[in-house]
């Protein structure tokens, strides 16, 4: 938000090559840009897994060590991974087209990319279950009812809505950046919470039945139906974006 970037916390992140994720910075506001452009299942494969894995989510979640914003832009369905992802920022700024949720539980597993530890510190640990056990999808206007989601954007003006958020609060950004590191402080999430809930989900999945395993598949085999339906109709099927200022 228009203050000093250290660039050695970003290097990594304009160096590293990626095949399922795009980067970009903006220099007359400031602002880092990642997009998620997800190659196979729209919402998560095992390619998206090794780029946004535990290391990185934990890095976005402490703001990259540094006294920066993080803004999660969500314009079309982010479930499961996609979800946890947009979860790891300090602000969700949707579309009113966008739908999220964790549909795991469908084929008897949870998301474990940090969904529980995420969520539950936005809306307690009793609607976190809730949420993450019904399997439901939600739209974006129920999320923001919830709290979950901060700022709701008309449909095809989320970018513009990432960049009126942040020149509106440019005023307040240093109360701003220390109001959310007392957030991180007053309830912070570890890297060893964040490990030890993937290697539970681990050991759940590895548990998992052929007759979930099956229900998996089709659930796989929607998904890319749905992608190339969206494709033709030139309709995002998911897009989460990422702002750090």
């Amino acid at each position: 938000m228009n203050a000093p970037v250290d660039f050695k916390v970003l290097e990594g992140m304009f160096r590293r090559e990626y095949s399922q994720i795009e980067v970009r910075f903006d220099p007359e506001q400031a602002v880092a840009w990642t997009y998620m452009k997800p190659t196979e299942a729209p919402c998560f494969n095992f390619g998206m897994l090794e780029e946004l894995c535990v290391d990185s989510m934990y890095a976005r979640i402490c703001n990259y060590n540094s006294p920066m914003i993080t803004i999660s832009l969500v314009q079309g369905e982010a479930l499961g991974g996609g979800f946890e992802i947009a979860l790891s920022s300090n602000v969700i700024i949707a579309e009113r087209r966008s739908r999220m949720g964790l549909p795991e539980i469908l084929f008897n597993l949870f998301p474990g990319n940090g969904a529980y530890s995420l969520l539950s510190r936005r809306v307690g640990m009793k609607r976190a279950e809730e949420m993450i056990f019904s399997g439901r999808i939600y739209t974006a206007t129920e999320l923001h009812e919830m709290g979950v989601v901060d700022v709701l954007a008309e449909d095809g003006l989320g970018e513009a809505a990432v960049y009126d958020y942040i020149c509106r609060n440019e005023r307040r950004r240093n109360a701003m950046q220390a109001m959310f590191s007392c957030r991180q402080h007053l309830n912070p999430i570890s890297y060893d919470e964040l490990l030890k809930n993937t290697n539970i989900w681990v050991n759940a999945a590895l548990r998992l039945e052929d007759k979930d395993l099956k229900l998996m598949s089709r659930l796989g085999r929607s998904q890319q139906f749905k992608r190339a339906h969206y494709e033709a109709a030139a309709e995002p099927v998911e897009e989460v974006r990422f702002a750090t200022a």
